[in-house]
């Protein structure tokens, strides 16, 4: 007989799954990082020059704001986009800083859990923990070893990181495959100087390319209810 899942961890796996299912989310990940990239790429020189250190600055805000106020700006445009087609669900996340995370929060309600959903939390953490030192190990690859071939390497542990996180933060192939021919195009055309900038803008531009085709997808299966007659 099949070992079914009590109502209280159905519930919470939905209302995780729930965060995602719209890929706005991976959206606003994706703009932040092409914001850094530009930060990182374009750096203000001195004297700086009024419109371009004023654009920079700005990028430079927007991405911290997009960082910091992720969970905000997502439930705002939830509340344009998803609730209004498929519902309100209060999102499974607590404002605890300790156990925030870059791309997403963590953790879930502070309050003592069920066993079962217990279990789910301790998941989702260590799947967060692998998913985080894959990354870290690609960094410090990128940082120390001066050779071509490392971003051949770092992206195969960048896809390898997005196929741990494919399950709990419902990512398609698109990211894991972006990563690995990512890594494989800077190792064959890009001058070393660039692979940074050509890495970090990339990943921008797979995140949002994840975001939006989740977006568009959800848009077309939940169309927004007609307004009733008056």
């Amino acid at each position: 007989m099949p070992n079914l899942e009590s109502p209280i961890a159905s519930a919470e796996r939905r209302a995780w799954n729930y965060w995602f299912v719209d890929g706005f989310s991976h959206l606003v990940v994706g703009l932040g990082v092409l914001l850094m990239a530009l930060c990182i790429s374009y750096p203000p020189h001195w004297p700086p020059r009024l419109v371009p250190f004023v654009l920079w600055l700005a990028a430079l805000v927007l991405y911290l704001t997009l960082f910091v106020r992720h969970r905000e700006i997502v439930e705002w445009l939830k509340t344009k986009a998803t609730y209004p087609r498929t519902g309100y669900v209060q999102p499974p996340f607590s404002d605890d800083p300790a156990e925030a995370a870059n791309l997403v929060t963590l953790s879930v309600a502070k309050e003592a859990a069920a066993p079962e959903v217990e279990v789910l939390r301790s998941q989702r953490r260590m799947t967060w923990t692998t998913l985080i030192v894959l990354v870290v190990i690609a960094n410090v690859g990128f940082t120390f070893i001066q050779s071509r071939w490392i971003w051949s390497a770092g992206g195969a542990l960048f896809a390898a990181a997005m196929i741990v996180g494919r399950k709990q933060y419902r990512l398609s192939w698109i990211l894991p495959v972006g990563f690995f021919v990512l890594g494989a195009c800077i190792t064959a055309f890009a001058p070393p100087q660039k692979g940074p900038g050509y890495f970090i803008a990339s990943m921008g531009v797979l995140f949002a390319i994840e975001g939006g085709t989740k977006l568009i997808r959800y848009l077309l299966q939940n169309p927004r209810p007609e307004p009733p007659p008056a």
